[in-house]
């Protein structure tokens, strides 16, 4: 990602984006690029997204038009909230950028909850590094 792609997004959503986020996405982590998710999906193209388009139809999808929870009750994305990535499973995750001290979030598309997932970007990191890791997995299992 470039520093032009940033100021899109910006001027496109309306925000400022985060210091760590924009430093994470100008200089994206080798070990992250390395890594396949169990899909042979790239971390790359979910967790933390580094391409322009795809960043702005994730948080496109949010914004344009009400969600619907499981109650046929509708949620409006708040529009401080913008999408880093997902899960694969239409769970998106991302970082409030008037309250960065919230860390991490996943939003939950059938509850229409959010939980915080770290307590920001570089424990994020540390937790997708380490779940996608075979040697921290096998590690773990023996414990």
């Amino acid at each position: 990602m470039t520093p032009s792609d940033i100021a899109v997004l910006e001027e496109r959503l309306g925000v400022q984006l985060p210091d760590d986020w924009k430093e994470v996405v100008l200089n994206y982590p080798v070990a992250l690029m390395q890594i396949a998710r169990h899909d042979g999906e790239s971390v790359a193209d979910y967790e933390i997204v580094d391409d322009l388009g795809w960043l702005l139809q994730l948080n496109d999808e949010v914004r344009l038009e009400p969600i619907i929870d499981r109650h046929n009750m509708a949620f409006d994305w708040p529009d401080s909230y913008f999408v880093i990535g997902e899960n694969g499973y239409n769970d998106y995750y991302l970082v409030d950028v008037d309250n960065p001290k919230l860390g991490v979030l996943l939003f939950d598309h059938m509850e229409c909850d959010f939980e915080v997932q770290a307590d920001d970007l570089a424990e994020f990191i540390d937790l997708i590094l380490r779940q996608y890791d075979p040697e921290a997995l096998s590690g773990e299992l023996e414990e």
